[in-house]
């Protein structure tokens, strides 16, 4: 599937950006882009894919035709589930999945330069879903997503973007993906009726 972005935009009202590329859906399968917590990541499709942290896209022709706002769920596997849309598989890889949670216990929004003082949640949530034991990936996993000048943090919150943009409609994405003007705080603007939280235990 591929859509044209015609223009990006900041939500909330933030300073317009005009943008004129093609990209590519693509939407990971396996755990390659846990990797982008490494300098030296190369991704499998053109960095052009990522919008970058900021911008959001205003305009994407999709082939799906969702415009009804899903509550959220998570199963017991911590699989995003979208009630409204059983036929719809959001798949985010460990990482971003474990950013997305900790902006979902969040509602008030978390200010990026600020990300590491939320070191020990973000451990807790990813050793919860992931399952991984080795405390040497963990933490080079961890230490790389908590520095706020790391581009793998903006890369894996790119992540979770496209992992809703790929499958919704932007007007119906727009409600579960990360949202921020600059200097402020990111959060998902989803409605708090509409959310479960993960049982984490």
């Amino acid at each position: 599937m591929r859509y044209r972005v015609e223009t990006g935009e900041l939500l909330r009202g933030c300073k317009m950006y005009r943008m004129a590329e093609y990209a590519t859906s693509h939407v990971p399968n396996n755990e390659e882009h846990e990797e982008t917590t490494t300098d030296n990541y190369t991704p499998d499709t053109d960095d052009r894919e990522y919008f970058g942290a900021d911008m959001l896209s205003a305009s994407i022709t999709c082939t799906n035709n969702n415009s009804t706002v899903s509550p959220l769920r998570f199963d017991e596997k911590y699989n995003i589930v979208l009630p409204l849309y059983p036929q719809i598989k959001i798949h985010l890889e460990p990482l971003p999945k474990t950013l997305y949670i900790l902006l979902l216990r969040h509602p008030e929004g978390i200010i990026l330069k600020e990300i590491s003082d939320y070191a020990d949640e973000i451990r807790y949530i990813y050793c919860t879903i992931s399952g991984r034991k080795n405390p040497t990936v963990i933490n080079r996993l961890l230490d790389a997503i908590t520095n706020p000048m790391n581009n793998p943090l903006h890369k894996n919150i790119s992540l979770i973007r496209h992992g809703f943009l790929s499958k919704l409609n932007f007007q119906t994405a727009q409600n579960y993906i990360p949202a921020y003007c600059r200097a402020k705080a990111h959060h998902i603007p989803l409605d708090k009726d509409l959310l479960e939280l993960p049982n984490l235990p």
